[in-house]
């Protein structure tokens, strides 16, 4: 072999090895891209999996890693054992769907993978465990107290709420039940192999300002998913069948029947003024029912427009409240005031639509202890349906819904009937006395 050919042959082969160090393995690099616009082929798979989530159905099994197939029997799982434990109720059926056209919608894709952020509302139905309506813990209670009551204004006051609950238990126990909703914010890491996608996990929370940590959480480690549980015994409804004796409950009910007649009496008396009798409950409930909604998460929103200038706010819904008020930014305490005046609170010169009196929490409930149209209350079982409560931060309030189970409606975060399930969040309790 020419001496010459082979030096020239290993001085190509080196300059090939030196740029082939230099550069790398070169191919052509799939830039990152990002959008709001969800495309379709990852909409259907969403949709096969919101379909798992409600019915149990995994038909197309190839779209799903093992451990999203592990995580959506424990999804159906979990939500049996919420409703059983934290609501002292019976699952009968979930509906999931995916905000595709929610604005906090993002996706990132990245050479074979997609990221996905994007809400989830889950729709339950579920029926209330009463085997009669005598049974629930609250009208025992309210009976109990009812027997030791001292005087006929005592006794018209838990008449009256005793035919409030047997309403309420009659219809969360019976053939049409209850429903309540969860929004939930989902992070997804999804695989495109060219043919097929399939989901590979699934981070997700319920996590927010009137729920604080949540009660639906899941992380991943490790490539395996870890489900962070509440305590579900620290549920009022819990508390109510197993923590509390009848005794008990209608003793504390019976101090705040007692404390309701005193303060209507101390005030009026003192103010020359003749107590009226006028507050409905079912108007206070019924406002919150029209003009309330499920939206809300910490990625969830929409535009808050106030003094001509809109900006954008997590956890509204604007478009379903009353036009009749302001539409603040952070419209808790003004929806829970307008409830109250609609149930039959008159306004005055402190109290009245955009007063601080009336936006702000804690000017709130100030001004209807000061004027005696309410009291605290040291439980949320000593309330009334139409009642308001605070959280333990005293930045939110809301509205009690419904008894069996504990239900709350309120604005900024907007909520319909959400559960209430952790008595060491939900921690200040005001009685309407009115």
């Amino acid at each position: 072999m020419n001496k010459s050919w082979m030096y020239k042959a290993v001085f190509v082969i080196a300059i090939a090895v030196l740029i082939s160090s230099l550069i790398g393995d070169w191919s052509p690099a799939v830039a990152s891209t990002k959008t709001s616009v969800i495309p379709n082929n990852i909409k259907s798979l969403l949709n096969d999996y919101s379909i798992a989530i409600s019915q149990g159905k995994q038909d197309k099994i190839d779209m799903f890693s093992q451990p999203m197939k592990d995580l959506i029997k424990d999804r159906r799982d979990y939500y049996s054992e919420y409703f059983d434990i934290g609501l002292h109720s019976k699952l009968l059926s979930i509906d999931s769907k995916f905000l595709f056209d929610d604005p906090s919608v993002s996706i990132t894709q990245s050479d074979s993978q997609y990221q996905v952020a994007i809400n989830e509302t889950v729709d339950f139905l579920g029926r209330y465990h009463a085997p009669s309506i005598g049974d629930f813990p609250l009208i025992k209670a309210s009976k109990w107290a009812l027997k030791e009551a001292t005087s006929d204004d005592e006794r018209d006051e838990i008449k009256s709420r005793i035919k409030l609950i047997e309403k309420d238990v009659a219809h969360s126990s019976g053939p049409d039940g209850f429903t309540t909703t969860f929004l939930i914010h989902h992070e997804f890491l999804i695989a495109d192999n060219g043919t097929t996608l399939q989901i590979l996990q699934d981070d997700f929370t319920d996590k927010a300002q009137d729920i604080g940590e949540g009660v639906d959480n899941v992380r991943w480690e490790n490539g395996k998913f870890v489900r962070s549980k509440p305590d579900h015994t620290k549920s009022p409804n819990f508390i109510i069948w197993n923590k509390k004796s009848v005794e008990e409950l209608g003793q504390e009910y019976l101090e705040t029947v007692r404390k309701t007649i005193d303060t209507r009496k101390n005030y009026y008396k003192a103010h020359n003024r003749v107590a009226p009798t006028t507050l409905s409950s079912n108007y206070i409930r019924s406002y919150a029912q029209w003009w309330g909604d499920n939206r809300t998460s910490d990625a969830g929103g929409g535009n808050c427009t106030y003094g001509g200038v809109t900006i954008w706010v997590d956890h509204i819904n604007q478009s379903v409240w009353s036009g009749s008020f302001t539409k603040y930014c952070s419209d808790c305490a003004n929806f829970v005031s307008q409830a109250l005046w609609y149930g039959g609170i008159p306004t005055d010169s402190l109290w009245y639509a955009d007063s601080t009196y009336w936006i702000q929490v804690v000017p709130l409930h100030q001004y209807m202890v000061w004027y005696y149209y309410a009291d605290y209350a040291s439980s949320i079982w000593d309330l009334d349906i139409g009642d308001f409560m605070e959280t333990d931060d005293q930045g939110h309030t809301v509205l009690l819904m419904t008894y069996s189970p504990f239900t709350f409606s309120g604005h900024t975060n907007d909520r319909k009937r959400h559960t209430v399930t952790d008595m060491g969040f939900n921690t200040y309790f005001y009685h309407i006395t009115y």
